[in-house]
């Protein structure tokens, strides 16, 4: 609703932010401005307000913006956990055919 756009916009919107925190940081920590993320990362005006609204992002004091609770998602650890149960659900299903 702030970002005055469709639900399929605004799940573009979102799935941009983490596609390009998972591919450029490590900590979820963009080291970009809010109008950059606006700009190069989500193409929308106010995303990074939108996201920061709905508690996915935060701007610091020095006005960057970062993901919140980046690293219980998409930390490294969280990964790995993620892929080894991908391959042990594959691994089971082989097992029972």
């Amino acid at each position: 609703r702030v970002l005055e756009c469709s639900l399929n916009e605004a799940l573009g919107i979102a799935v941009r932010w983490l596609v390009w925190l998972d591919r450029h940081t490590e900590d979820g920590k963009s080291g970009l401005l809010a109008c950059e993320v606006d700009s190069l990362v989500c193409n929308k005006l106010g995303a990074a307000a939108a996201l920061g609204a709905i508690g996915w992002a935060e701007v610091d004091k020095q006005g960057f913006v970062h993901a919140v609770d980046y690293d219980l998602y998409n930390s490294p650890t969280a990964k790995a956990k993620t892929l080894a149960m991908a391959r042990q659900r594959k691994s089971r299903s082989h097992k029972k055919n």
